[in-house]
């Protein structure tokens, strides 16, 4: 995923602060869906507003699994990958559509995260 054009401060914000905007009701508290994640999917090229939402939530997604990674790396507790991590619209739909479970329960972001490692084969 490219970096964001928005400064880092301003992702932030975004995404804390419209998530409550996905529906006309108040989403409940706790994790973003799987199902919340694929009705922005489903409107993105009807809602301009969707597609901010995904590209911020997934460039906080994809940011910080390569803050973490590294980290991990520093430590030497994680082996690395043998490819490279890569995070597009293509293959986070394709994953969160194939995670099946409930998807209004399920927490979209470790299917998301989980999909990014094993593309990129690590360990």
């Amino acid at each position: 995923m490219t970096k964001s054009f928005f400064p880092r401060i301003a992702l932030a914000l975004a995404v804390a602060s419209s998530f409550a905007s996905v529906s006309s009701a108040a989403p409940p508290p706790g994790p973003i869906t799987v199902k919340q994640v694929l009705d922005l999917f489903d409107t993105i090229d009807t809602d301009q507003e969707a597609g901010k939402l995904l590209f911020a939530y997934l460039s906080g997604i994809g940011e910080t699994t390569g803050v973490l990674i590294s980290e991990a790396r520093k430590t030497g507790a994680y082996a690395g990958c043998s490819g490279p991590l890569s995070l597009d619209g293509t293959s986070v739909e394709a994953a969160l559509r194939a995670s099946g479970g409930d998807s209004a329960t399920r927490p979209a972001t470790p299917v998301i995260v989980a999909d990014m490692l094993a593309r990129a084969s690590c360990q």
